[in-house]
């Protein structure tokens, strides 16, 4: 089963959204710093909500917004625990200056 992650990329926030392929539900919804500790926490998140749901994937979306989605992608795309759930990142490339 498949958890969808949707972050909405801030500055200052990484606005998030889970929801369960089963369950077809919101399972979280959570506010984190665009930091590495927040981006720390979304991460612990995601795995206690992984595995309190039965996931053996977790895919992540996020919107490109310039400079403020990069350092959060590549920490979850790098990330050793994430990997274990084969975790794609997708980012959102609608504007056309980020379809290159």
């Amino acid at each position: 089963m498949k958890l969808f992650v949707g972050i909405d990329v801030s500055s200052k926030d990484l606005v998030t959204s889970m929801i369960s392929e089963e369950k077809h539900e919101v399972v979280f919804r959570g506010n984190f710093v665009n930091d590495l500790k927040g981006a720390t926490e979304l991460k612990k998140q995601i795995i206690n909500t992984a595995n309190s749901n039965q996931i053996d994937q977790v895919i992540i979306g996020m919107e490109a917004t310039s400079i403020y989605s990069f350092h959060p992608a590549m920490f979850f795309q790098e990330d050793i625990d994430l990997k274990a759930f084969n975790t794609p990142n997708y980012i959102n490339k609608r504007d056309p200056k980020f379809q290159e």
